[in-house]
């Protein structure tokens, strides 16, 4: 009976900070103002990608690679790596970021029907003109939105 105590009793290590709730969505962010037909300003516009994406063939989608989920409170929370950054228009978008605490957005953008389906939500959800906190860790920066 001693002998397999040890099975009986799982010793699995608890993990105290288990990934958030939610599904991770990969979004292609164009970040200039809708108002401005999304070619200049610093604003979000973006489409949502679908299932496995060559990056390296010469139709890869224009825009900025981002993650996005609802998290517990009904939150948009958008992740960007600085590389991505770097990489989307020659970096120009990325002192809107680096060494930054908030990002100020000018025009409200609606998500798509599609966008708010794939991240599980019943109704639009609307980015609204205001001030949004951002952080920085380990070269991601993440960005809440309230809805």
């Amino acid at each position: 009976m001693m002998l397999f105590s040890d099975t009986i009793f799982a010793n699995v290590p608890l993990v105290s900070n288990p990934s958030p709730a939610g599904v991770w969505i990969k979004f292609i962010f164009n970040f200039h103002r809708p108002k401005l037909d999304c070619e200049r300003g610093f604003g979000i516009c973006f489409d949502i990608e679908w299932g496995f994406v060559d990056f390296s063939a010469p139709t890869a989608p224009k825009g900025c690679v981002v993650k996005g989920r609802i998290n517990e409170l009904g939150q948009l929370v958008m992740e960007v790596s600085e590389s991505d950054l770097m990489n989307y228009e020659n970096g120009s978008t990325l002192p809107y970021f680096k060494n930054k605490n908030i990002i100020t957005i000018v025009d409200a953008y609606t998500l798509s029907v599609a966008s708010c389906k794939s991240l599980g939500m019943s109704s639009q959800f609307t980015i609204r003109p205001g001030d949004y906190p951002v952080t920085c860790k380990e070269g991601i920066y993440t960005v809440v939105f309230r809805p």
